[in-house]
């Protein structure tokens, strides 16, 4: 089957990859090409394939490398937490999701007010493997509500033509 996966880690003659298919780590025989922070099309025998990541998702995503550590730039939602089922609250409270990546920590907090309010933002990731989650926060650049939705929507002009205006008048 294939997959599409981004190189986070390599040592050992293997590489950790992110599979963006199953929204877990994986590890390949070490092949020469591979590059840390780079985006693939992943073979049934292992092959990795450069592609672009707008092959994979048309949303942001970008890959940068920062201290040999996989950085994404993408985004996340913070669900309510009374849109969480008891069961998930338990586990996932607290914890911002991207509908690529799964769940994500958020160490330093900055996520923690939204999840009153149910915001999507655009983070900045970093690769820091820990037991359930894979990715960190470290940046937020920006967020979006609905309620901010709706009033761009309201505020947005609109050009009509002459013979718009005209079938209005009629």
């Amino acid at each position: 089957m294939t997959s599409y996966c981004v190189v986070c880690e390599i040592a050992q003659g293997q590489i950790t990859v992110f599979d963006f298919t199953k929204q877990q780590l994986t590890i390949l025989p070490s092949n020469s090409n591979a590059a840390i922070g780079e985006f693939y099309r992943s073979g049934r025998n292992g092959a990795l394939t450069s592609v672009d990541p707008e092959v994979f998702v048309k949303e942001s995503l970008e890959f940068s490398v920062k201290r040999s550590k996989t950085h994404i730039k993408t985004f996340v939602i913070c669900p309510k937490s009374d849109t969480l089922s008891s069961s998930l609250k338990n586990t996932f409270s607290g914890k911002p999701w991207s509908p690529l990546l799964g769940f994500v920590r958020d160490p330093k907090g900055m996520l923690a007010d939204s999840f009153e309010k149910g915001r999507r933002h655009e983070v900045l990731l970093k690769y820091s493997p820990i037991s359930d989650t894979v990715f960190d926060v470290v940046n937020v650049t920006n967020f979006k509500t609905k309620r901010d939705a709706k009033q761009v929507q309201q505020t947005k002009t609109t050009m009509t033509t002459r013979s718009q205006t005209r079938a209005r008048k009629v």
